[in-house]
């Protein structure tokens, strides 16, 4: 009887692989890369439309009742001061096409600026982006005032009988150069805040004057020019008027100028997409 023993055999493991999600691959092309992203974020997209506005009994009845409420109470309360049209016959159109259009841009900025913590689980998928979530972000607002625009000309038509846009196509552009804006401008609050909580305080409040500035209220022709010569650095002075130059057939204001606008607005997004890639790691730690 032998009393040399064999051992069993050492069975060997190997470590396991990155996590590999379906469609990703690290290693893909920029064409494949930008599928995947372009999936990602409508996935989120769609996923943010289903918790907000499906999500509950009246999420889709609050989402356009919102904006609709505000144009009506501040136009039937602006209409006592002073009922006779700014441009046209009806105060309710013209202020409309002048408060959708800003509105848009505040709520693109704001709901950027809050994305990142309703995303936050999301991350932890290899195959989202930080930068994935703010865009989502941005679509779905940007969609939502699209439809609402659209729901306003179209339930006047109906009750009126007029109030259709001359133009569709030019009245709904400034939606989304303002989207665009708003996206910029949301990334540069959420890196700011990043290091400086109370910015956000600070935005908000910067947003009343920013109201009165744009031309929603009073039309930028009756100011003097050289007040006009200085509310031109304001983009959003140029989105209220190109969405109202778009809108009536009688007015054609050349205060718009289309360069300046998109090129604001692409300027500022892409000093927010560094912004935030500059303050990533902060963004993450302190949302």
């Amino acid at each position: 009887m032998s009393l040399v023993t064999t051992a069993p055999p050492i069975e060997t493991t190997t470590a396991p692989g990155p996590l590999v999600f379906p469609g990703y691959r690290s290693n893909e092309g920029i064409g494949a890369a930008l599928a995947t992203q372009f999936r990602v974020i409508w996935a989120l997209t769609l996923r943010d439309f289903r918790t907000k506005i499906l999500g509950h009994k009246l999420g889709a009845f609050m989402a356009l009742a919102e904006p609709f409420f505000f144009v009506l109470s501040v136009s039937f309360a602006v209409s006592f001061i002073d009922k006779q049209a700014k441009i046209g016959t009806s105060f309710i159109l013209f202020f409309a096409t002048g408060v959708i259009p800003f509105n848009s841009y505040r709520r693109v900025a704001k709901e950027v600026r809050a994305s990142i913590k309703r995303y936050k689980k999301c991350l932890y998928i290899p195959i989202v982006r930080p930068i994935d979530p703010f865009i989502a972000a941005a679509i779905i607002q940007l969609l939502l005032y699209i439809v609402i625009y659209a729901i306003f000309f179209l339930g006047y038509y109906l009750v009126n009988g007029y109030g259709l846009p001359h133009d569709v196509g030019a009245t709904f552009f400034p939606l989304i150069i303002c989207a665009m804006l708003g996206l910029g401008s949301g990334l540069i609050n959420t890196a700011i805040s990043s290091y400086f909580p109370p910015w956000d305080k600070f935005f908000a409040i910067l947003m009343m004057p920013l109201f009165l500035i744009s031309g929603v209220l009073h039309p930028l022709h009756t100011f003097p020019s050289y007040i006009q010569d200085i509310l031109y650095w304001n983009p959003l002075a140029h989105a209220v008027v190109a969405s109202r130059n778009g809108y009536y057939d009688i007015y054609e204001y050349p205060f718009y100028d289309p360069y300046y606008f998109i090129g604001f607005s692409v300027t500022t997004l892409f000093i927010g997409l560094v912004a935030e890639r500059f303050a990533r790691r902060r963004i993450l730690e302190t949302s």
